[in-house]
């Protein structure tokens, strides 16, 4: 590259660091090239500094040293506002982090003008001039504290009631919504019903219990042991045996009911869904009548979450992420996009 009339792009000895103290220095020492007409690729691994190069070279960034021109001119000698104008005549660009390409591991100079032009243009009106002398520019999205909360249904039903609207705050414990219990309080009523019947049986082998062992006292204190035969004596001692055993069997079959009374009851108590946290309902996505499944659903049913304080949360592109510091304040103006 002698002829250095038809150089487009030459850079000599740049140089770029992020940070302060050791920092990181992305750029040393480089030298580069390219000539009008001529489709040029710089390649190499990702973080070798293709994209900082690529930004150094076009002025969205500033060199820490060394010199870059651009047809003819160097723009980093220009002021501010002809930097802009002159980036908004000659160059154009392809952003990285727009995902155009899977996987980016080299940058492209096309140069498609034969010779530089030098043509005056006035904008149409001047660029934007932020107020604060160092500004990082973000996107993202205003949450509530607790973030978000998806609030489902431990059971599968019909919805029977809902007692909460969209902006309600609402307490930890406050029902939401109400399920239909008709089918589960008639189940609670066959239980209860069963578990009488176990509590009756159990007094009835409870009385067997004590005739069986009378009769069995009677015969052991006999004064006459010839009285009564050792074959009936033994089966009376085995009528004994027999009546503790239904007794057991009762009061298990007892057990067995009072459990089944007490599931019941938690599935009616748990069919009343409740906010788990104090909050503020930002959704409601449920009906009266309508069918509330078990699970994950592409919808909420209701949506619930803390808006006092919001919190703001934010993505920096990566050539401003260094700019950020973790105590620094972010001052309005927002401004904020409806989903």
């Amino acid at each position: 590259m002698n002829d250095t009339n038809s150089l487009a792009i030459s850079t000599r000895d740049l140089h770029k660091r992020f940070g302060n103290g050791a920092g990181v220095e992305a750029l040393r020492g480089v030298d580069f090239q390219a000539r009008f007409a001529e489709l040029t690729f710089i390649v190499g691994p990702s973080g070798c500094g293709k994209t900082t190069l690529l930004s150094v070279i076009t002025g969205l960034l500033d060199p820490t040293a060394g010199e870059v021109e651009l047809f003819g001119e160097r723009p980093g000698e220009l002021p501010s506002s002809d930097q802009i104008l002159f980036r908004r005549k000659n160059l154009g660009f392809v952003f990285q982090q727009y995902n155009l390409l899977p996987a980016l591991t080299f940058g492209i100079f096309s140069v498609v003008r034969s010779q530089p032009q030098h043509e005056a243009t006035v904008p149409p009106s001047s660029p934007a001039i932020s107020p604060y002398s160092y500004t990082v520019a973000a996107v993202g999205l205003v949450e509530a504290s607790s973030e978000d909360i998806a609030i489902g249904t431990p059971l599968a039903d019909v919805v029977a009631e809902v007692f909460v609207t969209g902006g309600q705050s609402v307490k930890a414990g406050d029902p939401l919504f109400r399920l239909d219990g008709r089918q589960r309080r008639a189940d609670l009523g066959a239980r209860q019903a069963d578990l009488r019947v176990a509590g009756s049986q159990v007094k009835v082998n409870a009385a067997l219990l004590d005739d069986v062992t009378r009769q069995l006292r009677f015969a052991e204190d006999l004064p006459d042991k010839r009285a009564i035969s050792a074959e009936d004596l033994a089966r009376r001692r085995s009528a004994v045996e027999i009546a503790q055993a239904r007794i057991d069997e009762a009061k298990a079959r007892v057990a067995a009911a009072a459990a089944q009374v007490k599931m019941i009851e938690t599935q009616i108590d748990r069919s009343i869904v409740r906010a788990p946290v104090d909050g503020t309902v930002l959704q409601v996505k449920i009906h009266p009548g309508e069918f509330a499944p078990v699970g994950v659903t592409p919808a909420p049913l209701v949506l619930l979450g803390r808006v006092k304080p919001l919190h703001i949360r934010v993505d920096v592109d990566e050539h401003e992420a260094w700019r950020v510091r973790a105590e620094a304040k972010a001052p309005p103006p927002f401004v904020a996009t409806p989903c």
